[in-house]
């Protein structure tokens, strides 16, 4: 009883651990890591260095958004360019097989 209380086993039987789900989320991890490799190789070489100079941009245009009303929505974009390695990144970690488009 004390195994199944730890989690080691079910109620069933306390002495036996649950394989189940580790099988599935190894085969989960191995169909994705070619997902992996692929989100990662777009992070160092695309979303990184777009994102470093759509952020140059933004600190640049975001002073004259109060001033210019029209800014405000290339800022916003510009924000969302800046934001992408982090969406690349969550798709990383997860095995993501979608695009993670940083619209």
């Amino acid at each position: 009883m004390l195994k199944s209380i730890v989690g080691y086993g079910s109620i069933i039987d306390p002495i036996k651990p649950p394989t189940i789900g580790i099988k599935s989320s190894k085969k989960i991890m191995a169909s994705n890591i070619l997902y992996n490799v692929l989100w990662f190789l777009l992070l160092v070489f695309i979303a990184w260095p777009v994102s470093w100079f759509c952020a140059w941009w933004w600190v640049v245009l975001i002073a004259f958004e109060g001033i210019f009303p029209f800014i405000k929505d290339c800022t916003d974009f510009l924000e969302k360019i800046i934001s992408w390695p982090r969406t690349v990144g969550s798709a990383m970690m997860r095995g993501d097989t979608q695009f993670p488009a940083p619209w």
